[in-house]
């Protein structure tokens, strides 16, 4: 299940880090485009997304995933602090950035912790039929 949450997270990642490079300096919709913040968000879509590769180790897997959390969690608590994130973020960071920082953090620590880390989603065994 962690490279199935390194996989999507990846893609979101990814996807708000290529969508922003364009219009930097704009708010893209409720976002924040700025070119520092899409350039980290691109760096951990690109270790999230080497992590889901199938033949992955547990120990990538989980490491792509802690340092996901540990950099959106961090943007997100140091937004809190400073809207413009000491000038790396010169339009400033909106009510949706913390809501999508924090929650792909929880989502990657999430991740980083369940047992089998380096198991593909196709490889897991369904859990026998409860019996009454």
């Amino acid at each position: 299940m962690s490279k199935a949450i390194a996989l999507m997270v990846g893609l979101i990642l990814l996807g708000h880090g290529l969508v922003g490079l364009p219009i930097e300096g704009r708010p893209f919709l409720l976002f924040n485009v700025d070119l520092a913040l899409d350039l980290l968000h691109l760096l951990c879509a690109g270790a999230l997304l080497l992590a889901g590769r199938e033949h992955a180790g547990e120990l990538l897997v989980r490491g792509a995933l802690l340092f996901t959390a540990v950099v959106e969690g961090g943007i997100g608590l140091w937004g809190l602090a400073d809207r413009h994130l000491g000038g790396l973020a010169p339009t400033g960071l909106f009510d949706l950035d913390h809501l999508l920082t924090f929650g792909l953090a929880g989502a990657t620590l999430i991740g980083a912790l369940l047992p089998r880390a380096a198991s593909n989603l196709w490889d897991l065994q369904p859990s026998p039929p409860m019996q009454s």
